[in-house]
């Protein structure tokens, strides 16, 4: 079991959750949540009426980039949304979802996830996942990327000393946020407070690339490193492409630095995160797992969560299809699994 589902992280991104929303408790309209509207849109234009059931969200609250799926965890959370007066409860991103369809759930394929899980070392693996030609031309990129730039690592006591370190990455994240057009920042600056104050907040490190010439930060990236150094989440990041040197590909640096820095610490499992999987497996993801938005209806129907499956199950079934044809090697690629139970 990874370190994010454990109870401390757990209770850190509830906490991450309410403070980035302003809320007492974890009840919001499903259209409120970027990650359930972004996907819903991209399957269903017109949408669904799910969208306006009040939902009592459940861990990982979409902090982690799965949740616990377990017996115990799928009851505490029915019995929490009933007792709060929920339409529904959501399990958000959960990669096992039998105990919560045998629970009444309808479990929606919803994203993938990347996993880069250490087998031999970064350059090896990268060889064996995508192959020679595309393991060279990633680390011709690198090479380049090391004329003009440095990386380094900030880890949780620095940051907590010098808040302009927090300035620096939320500035490039929000840059981030402008470019991809995504209107709700998850990581704000306040919520940057609350993770450090919170019980995953030694876990904190962020990446900084600085340019070599002016000094001036270009890139960023905010990760969580567990307690025993086994494994690392690659949150969110940031970029200012307009202090990007022409030809050089900063995501790709930042990305490659990241990972041998946690390989030399000893980190066998980075958690790449959800979405853009085929770029991920290029630079060294090299399995990929289906995750699911489990819904409990507790006032509804679930005709309207049923039609949702089956425009989701069609949406990700071709995107795993993609990544079969896509001819990668040392690769474990995405089952979906069957969301509605009869």
């Amino acid at each position: 079991m990874s370190f994010l589902d454990q109870p401390p992280a757990l209770r850190a991104f509830r906490e991450l959750f309410l403070a980035g929303r302003g809320l007492d408790v974890p009840r919001v309209r499903l259209a409120e949540l970027p990650h359930w509207v972004s996907p819903v849109r991209a399957a269903l234009p017109d949408g669904t009426r799910c969208d306006d059931w009040s939902a009592w969200v459940a861990p990982s609250y979409f902090y982690g980039f799965s949740s616990p799926g377990d017996p115990a965890t799928v009851a505490a959370a029915a019995t929490a949304g009933a007792d709060a007066g929920a339409d529904c409860v959501l399990l958000p991103v959960v990669a096992d979802p039998r105990p919560a369809l045998a629970a009444g759930f309808v479990c929606v394929p919803w994203f993938f996830e990347a996993i880069y899980e250490v087998r031999e070392d970064p350059a090896a693996d990268l060889r064996a996942s995508v192959g020679n030609k595309r393991a060279r031309e990633v680390a011709r990129l690198g090479e380049r990327f090391t004329e003009a730039y440095r990386t380094r690592v900030v880890q949780a006591d620095e940051l907590r000393a010098d808040p302009s370190l927090l300035d620096a990455f939320d500035r490039l994240h929000r840059l981030n946020l402008e470019k991809y057009g995504h209107r709700f920042n998850f990581y704000h600056r306040g919520v940057l407070d609350v993770l450090l104050r919170s019980e995953l907040g030694d876990a904190a490190t962020i990446l900084f690339v600085d340019d070599l010439r002016t000094g001036g930060v270009v890139g960023t990236a905010l990760g969580l490193l567990s307690a025993d150094r086994r494994e690392f989440a690659d949150l969110v990041g940031g970029i200012d492409e307009s202090q990007r040197r022409p030809g050089q590909n900063v995501y790709i640096g930042q990305t490659r630095a990241l990972v041998r820095w946690g390989a030399e610490l000893g980190v066998r499992r980075f958690l790449l995160g959800r979405g853009n999987e085929a770029q991920k497996i290029g630079l060294g993801a090299n399995q990929i797992r289906t995750l699911y938005n489990c819904v409990l209806p507790l006032r509804q129907e679930r005709d309207e969560l049923v039609a949702l499956a089956g425009a989701m199950t069609r949406r990700l079934s071709a995107g795993a299809a993609a990544l079969v044809t896509s001819h990668h090697r040392d690769v474990t690629l995405p089952s979906i699994h069957e969301g509605v139970r009869p």
